[in-house]
């Protein structure tokens, strides 16, 4: 298996994978591990699927999460212009940052590339 057969796999059927050039194994998941078509990201161990959209939860879409407990001010990065947490993703940013419940860890604020073009978004 190589990364292209991982993400023939899953561009259907889920929304993010993984793949272990060590291991050779592809993992798919159904959670959204967003960025904005199909981007891999590759860190010394593993490649990592994303599809390439806004993160989105039903009619939900993500714009801004701030974390609570970090000791950070939230407020700045609301403001910064051109600063995202979604285009391009990193391997070491804290997945639970994408999600819209405390399921898993999340130790950031994430401000999404749609606060920047606010007035064209869709409705």
């Amino acid at each position: 298996m190589d990364p292209r057969f991982c993400s023939l796999h899953c561009i259907h059927d889920c929304n993010s994978a993984t793949y272990s050039e060590q291991h050779g194994t592809c993992t798919t998941f159904k959670e959204k591990f967003y960025d904005t078509s199909v981007q891999w990201v590759k860190d010394q161990n593993w490649c990592m699927l994303y599809r390439k959209e806004p993160i989105q939860y039903g009619e939900w879409t993500l714009a801004f999460r701030a974390q609570s407990g970090i000791n950070i001010s939230f407020y700045n990065l609301w403001e910064t212009n051109g600063y995202h947490n979604d285009l391009s993703l990193s391997s070491d940013y804290p997945i639970g940052c994408f999600r819209m419940d405390n399921l898993e860890t999340c130790t950031r604020h994430f401000r999404s590339s749609v606060l920047d073009n606010w007035t064209n978004i869709d409705k």
